[in-house]
């Protein structure tokens, strides 16, 4: 199976054109988290992995359906090919309690000039 895990503008409360693409192509399987940090960019945000099971990245796990066309597009969106994100594995706590291994972009660029997201969780931080 082809999981990938969102917090950002791809969550479907992130109503944009890219976030109903994904919606298209995907089923919702639970909220989670994993273990990361994350920054706010501006118009975007951007995760990390940490080692440290205190920081925690929350998002959506889907299950990605045609996963050979959605990623095409979903990596041009991320920028993949121009070095912006990487899309690596990692295990996730889907519904905070089950692991599971799923796809998530990872920023790909220094994060020291960001502005830390405490919370991890996009969602509330863009509300404010």
């Amino acid at each position: 199976m082809d999981y990938l895990f969102v917090y950002g503008t791809l969550l479907q409360a992130i109503d944009n054109p890219m976030s109903q693409f994904l919606s298209k192509h995907s089923q919702i399987l639970g909220k989670g988290y994993f273990h990361g940090k994350l920054y706010d960019v501006g118009a975007f945000p951007a995760a990390i992995l940490s080692a440290l099971k205190t920081n925690k990245v929350y998002g959506t796990v889907v299950e990605i359906l045609n996963p050979i066309h959605t990623f095409k597009v979903l990596d041009n969106y991320e920028g993949v090919h121009e070095g912006l994100y990487l899309r690596k594995m990692t295990p996730a706590f889907l519904n905070n309690q089950t692991k599971i291994e799923v796809w998530v972009y990872i920023y790909n660029n220094p994060t020291e000039n960001l502005r830390l997201i405490p919370s991890g969780n996009y969602l509330t931080h863009f509300m404010q």
